[in-house]
């Protein structure tokens, strides 16, 4: 203080304009503090979503919006699916601006740090709190970087907690606040929606915010009601389609207490979201829940959950108004998630989120209420002044916002570095070479439809047969039959006679299909979403002896084409028209050796059963140096059908060398060492590296129930066989395998 005389003259207090503006509430040094995380948080997404390809469900909204001409085509378009509106229709405006579907991610980032803003601003959590939760999984990857309408349903439910301190006695911004929020976020939506509905209830009922100088009025109650009511309506109006959807699926209703354990351990990968770190496909999995996991683990996880659950009742049990908002909305979602077969079977960590979610918003609610006033239950406030249950609330929820953290580097990193779909590389590609001129198919629809966004152009998908730039989730014409989904995909080409670009989400092992010839582009493989891998073709109608009358000679380009064309004449068993394409190739020959020719040259002797001439050829390839693997293994077919069991594991462990993937190699020499050497242990380390590299390799899991047998291990054999059975194994096939699948087994295992 400065003093005048003898008296003391008061000092205003300086403020920073700036920072204080953006956060009034906090003081100087907390307004800056908050606008440095609001800053970091900024850039930390900006930077992910730069680096970040967007998968199906992100894109598909996008497509939706952006091909929907008018709000009425929109509505039509929507009809079929079960999605709620907000997400998408801001998608369609944005769309009369640009058709970039970058935009997509710009109006998801306002969003996300929109959310963020609200949180730093408004949430009674202390700094290290408010940074940890900022740079957390759910905040910075699951609803930040993945551009999806989660980011709304955080928007609204922050905003809600923002509104409630000033309104909770008017409620009708409150319920305008729920009515957007139901319509975010599908079923999760309207399940925060009814438990915020039951906050307000309960509000109005035990009147824990009563403060002596405001009170609930009636009549705003009743509107808030009726506008929250009606707001569920709409959603579930929205989320519920049609019969002939494949949305639209039974409830699972039936009582299942291993369904319900299950469900019950996904509390855990909601609190502790730690994603598998050995797995490139690390979204959606948790580190330690994840697969077919042991009993001892699934007790583990049990035990934790109900840890996790008690203490956060107990926790909020100090105001029976917000226990009754957490006990809602938490088993809400889990009731939910046992019903609904979609939610159960893809178990996304995006799910899971809201249960961690749930958490904070009653912890953040918990904070406004008075200590002055309680109604409380007599066992749980028992339970939380013996156990103390407050004393170290900061510390349970630092180590579940450090945890989150954890979680969001790994996340982060692993996004940063690796393709998240391969989508947007696949669509610009065929922009690039001018591929979209042509008349395009696609197999399957939902993983090949997002390359509309970057082409502009539809996609016959044979599954429906349909033409379509957007899925249409109709179960008319329907098939899950890929032979079928083939035949109707080649019968278009053979009309339409002319190219057609082609888009599989798997490996076609043939160039040729009937009569017609797929030139194999590119592969777009390596993403992070497993089935959004694409292999891109050109394909026609072929007549080979026009072809090859053609006296045009061959590029090196055509070459490789050809010889394509003479694996997948082989692999129909067409021997002669094979050799004719052979010998073209061979009379356009150079100095120059082309990977692959004596292979197939190889494998044609072998179809002859002349064995001699056909090692001789593999022993060509390998002698030019092509380093190719599967001459390798092919000789090494040879060797075994000799009984040279030495030599075929000689050629097999030469094919690993070269390709360290080849799934069969590991196979075949696994077998060996069973038969030849009797080494069990090789044999099941070899198998068990073929589901490590392809955890759907079928033909390892029924190598190890061969092994399994040999032990006479039932519990290994039983393990192995519910696996295969779930991947679409019958039982007539594997105990055409050599494996003795008594009656009673299959019992044990399909119960």
């Amino acid at each position: 203080m400065k003093s005048k005389g003898n008296t003391p003259v008061p000092i205003p207090e300086t403020k920073n304009n700036f920072f204080n503006k953006i956060f009034p509430e906090a003081g100087n040094k907390n307004a800056l503090y908050l606008f440095l995380i609001l800053i970091f948080y900024s850039a930390i997404v900006l930077l992910g979503i730069s680096r970040h390809e967007m998968w199906r469900d992100e894109i598909e909204p996008w497509l939706i919006g952006s091909f929907s001409q008018s709000l009425s085509d929109f509505f039509h378009n929507m009809k079929m699916g079960s999605n709620p509106y907000i997400w998408y229709l801001i998608l369609h405006f944005l769309s009369k601006i640009s058709l970039n579907p970058v935009i997509v991610q710009i109006a998801h980032t306002c969003i996300a740090i929109g959310s963020v803003y609200i949180f730093l601003r408004y949430a009674p959590f202390n700094l290290l709190q408010k940074l940890l939760f900022c740079a957390g999984y759910y905040i910075v990857y699951e609803y930040g970087i993945i551009s999806r309408g989660y980011s709304l349903t955080i928007f609204f439910l922050f905003l809600f907690c923002a509104l409630y301190r000033k309104y909770w006695n008017v409620n009708i911004p409150l319920a305008i606040v729920i009515f957007f929020l139901a319509n975010a976020t599908g079923g999760f939506g309207a399940i925060l929606s009814i438990s915020l509905l039951i906050f307000i209830l309960a509000n109005y009922y035990f009147d824990e915010m009563q403060d002596g100088k405001k009170k609930i009025k009636i009549k705003y109650t009743g509107w808030a009601v009726a506008i929250i009511l009606f707001s569920i309506w709409v959603a579930m109006k929205s989320i519920s389609p049609p019969p002939d959807s494949v949305y639209n699926t039974e409830w699972y209703v039936s009582v299942d207490f291993n369904r319900a354990f299950e469900i019950l351990r996904r509390v855990w990968s909601g609190f502790i979201p730690i994603p598998d770190l050995s797995e490139v496909h690390f979204w959606n999995s948790n580190f330690i829940n994840k697969g077919d996991i042991g009993t001892g683990t699934k007790n583990f996880l049990t035990v934790c959950s109900l840890v996790f659950l008690i203490y956060s009742v107990l926790l909020f049990s100090k105001k029976t108004t917000v226990l009754l908002f957490y006990t809602a909305g938490t088993f809400g979602i889990l009731f939910f998630s046992y019903l609904n077969p979609s939610i159960f079977y893809i178990n996304g960590t995006r799910y899971h989120g809201f249960l961690f979610i749930v958490f904070i918003i009653s912890f953040w609610l918990l904070k406004y209420f008075p200590e002055k006033k309680k109604v409380t239950i007599p066992l749980l406030t028992k339970w939380n002044e013996q156990m103390n249950i407050q004393k170290y609330q900061n510390q349970v929820m630092a180590f579940f916002l450090s945890v989150n953290v954890f979680a969001a580097g790994v996340a982060f990193c692993k996004d940063f570095v690796n393709d998240f779909s391969s989508v947007e590389r696949t669509g610009k590609f065929i922009v690039e070479k001018n591929l979209q001129r042509f008349s395009a198919a696609g197999f399957i629809d939902y993983a090949i439809s997002p390359i509309s966004a970057f082409t502009r152009k539809p996609f016959y998908y044979p599954e429906r047969d349909t033409t379509s730039t957007f899925p249409i989730w109709t179960k008319k014409n329907y098939t899950t039959d890929i032979n079928q989904a083939m035949n109707r995909m080649l019968s278009r080409i053979s009309k339409i006679n002319d190219t057609t670009l082609v888009v599989l989400n798997f490996d076609l092992n043939t160039s040729m299909i009937g009569d017609i010839y797929f030139s194999h582009l590119a592969d777009f493989k390596g993403s992070i979403v497993a089935d959004e891998n694409f292999s891109v073709f050109l394909a026609h109608k072929f007549d080979l002896n026009r072809d090859l009358a053609n006296d045009t000679p061959l590029t090196d380009g055509r070459m490789m084409n050809y010889i394509s064309l003479a694996n997948g004449l082989l692999q129909q068993n067409k021997l002669d028209d094979c050799e004719k394409v052979l010998a073209k190739i061979e009379s356009n020959a150079t100095e120059k050796p082309y990977n692959g020719f004596h292979n197939c040259r190889g494998l044609l002797f072998m179809k002859k059963n002349n064995l001699d001439q056909a090692k001789r050829e593999f022993q060509k390839e390998i002698d030019l140096n092509l380093k190719n693997d599967e001459a390798y293994f092919q000789l090494g077919m040879i060797f075994y059908q000799q009984l040279k069991s030495d030599s075929a594991m000689w050629a097999w462990e030469k094919t690993i060398e070269l390709n360290p993937n080849n799934l069969d190699a590991y196979s075949d020499l696994g077998i060996c060492y069973l038969n030849f050497k009797k080494d069990m242990n090789k044999a099941e380390e070899l198998w068990n590296k073929t589901i490590q590299l392809n955890p759907n390799f079928v033909q390892g899991y029924l190598n190890l129930m061969i092994l399994c047998q040999n032990k006479k291990d039932e519990n290994c054999l039983l393990n192995n066989l519910k696996i295969v059975l779930k991947k679409g194994v019958s039982p007539n096939d594997i105990r055409a395998r050599g494996i003795n699948l008594t009656d009673d087994l299959l019992k044990k295992a399909t119960s």
